[in-house]
């Protein structure tokens, strides 16, 4: 089963291990421990994780960030997709 709840400082090496893992692709210039840090200075209640047999699955960030403007939204992980999907 998977649960969501909010992230916790201890999340961090397995954040940035799965996004480098599902997002390879992603450019030099964005720097995982950067977002969070910043996620995590203004509506940390928004970065929220995904885990499934207490292994971390996906993530999500709503909200306001000191590094954008605007309102983001980054998709739970495609491993989080792949799984929604092939229970419909």
């Amino acid at each position: 089963m998977i649960d969501i709840r909010p992230y916790r400082l201890d999340d961090e090496l397995e954040v940035i291990q799965l996004w480098n893992k599902v997002f390879p692709e992603i450019p030099l210039h964005n720097d995982p421990l950067r977002d969070i840090q910043s996620k995590l200075k203004i509506q940390p209640g928004l970065f929220l994780v995904a885990v499934n047999d207490h292994l971390l699955a996906g993530t999500a960030m709503a909200g306001m960030m000191d590094t954008a403007a605007g309102f983001i939204i980054l998709p739970l992980t495609r491993l989080i997709a792949e799984k929604a999907l092939a229970l419909h």
